[in-house]
């Protein structure tokens, strides 16, 4: 299809029938098209008649940034038509927009890549590591989110960063025989936490886990998490003498 492009959006009208405009998604594509414009290489989809088969929010924000709009014009088309498109369609994971920025040569996203690869965890994931617990959290009240930091590609990280996360991976996934939730965004956060305290030893619980038998189950909770490392570190040890007391 021939991709054209227009200011006048009076050619353009909305599919009734269609899903009601979401504001904080229009503010979130705003944004995005700020920092990264790629209107062009996504255009809208509208029928003969100008109905906006898909990209009422790309419109709207091309609208409220006073940009021009890029479109295609499909041959037929209704609401059914609108349905059977974000069926089939599949939104980008967080890892295929690692991989178009590092493909493109940012640095800093060929670190994301690189230890999504070499730990198998997901993003997220390596995100806490590169971050030092950077929680990946999205908000659709807030315009300026992590999220939306990573997909419009302004996370920066430095080799010395990646060198550093690929260190604590290492460590904390060592424990994964032990501690099945040892990959979870949750459990790496608290790890990242124990990590800073001098008194820890990352071997001696290893050690502890290993000659023990012992295990780490999932938890719903920091404090959970803390509890255990806790009671496995000071396993056999007196309650007067304990060697690490990282809850109270």
């Amino acid at each position: 299809m021939k991709i054209l492009k227009t200011d006048k959006y009076d050619r353009f009208k909305l599919l009734n029938g269609n899903r009601d405009i979401d504001e904080a998604h229009v503010r979130r594509l705003k944004a995005s098209i700020k920092a990264n414009n790629l209107l062009e290489s996504n255009p809208i989809l509208i029928t003969e008649n100008g109905e906006v088969l898909d990209g009422q929010h790309r419109l709207t924000a091309c609208k409220e940034l006073n940009l021009p709009v890029y479109y295609t014009v499909a041959n037929g088309g209704d609401v059914d038509t609108v349905i059977t498109l974000n069926t089939l369609s599949k939104n980008w994971s967080l890892l295929d927009y690692a991989k178009s920025y590092a493909a493109r040569g940012d640095k800093s996203y060929e670190y994301i890549v690189r230890l999504c690869e070499e730990f198998r965890v997901g993003v997220s994931v390596v995100i806490a590591l590169l971050s030092d617990g950077l929680a990946l959290r999205d908000d659709a009240r807030k315009d300026n989110t992590p999220v939306l930091r990573f997909k419009t590609g302004k996370l920066k990280y430095s080799q010395s960063d990646y060198l550093t996360a690929q260190i604590k991976a290492r460590q904390i996934f060592a424990l994964s025989d032990y501690v099945k939730p040892a990959k979870t965004v949750l459990f790496v956060k608290v790890m990242l936490r124990v990590l800073r305290n001098p008194k820890f030893d990352i071997d001696r619980l290893f050690e502890k886990l290993h000659t023990n038998d012992m295990t780490i189950e999932p938890r719903n909770t920091v404090k959970d998490y803390l509890r255990d490392i806790e009671d496995v570190y000071n396993f056999n040890v007196k309650k007067k003498d304990k060697l690490l007391r990282l809850y109270e």
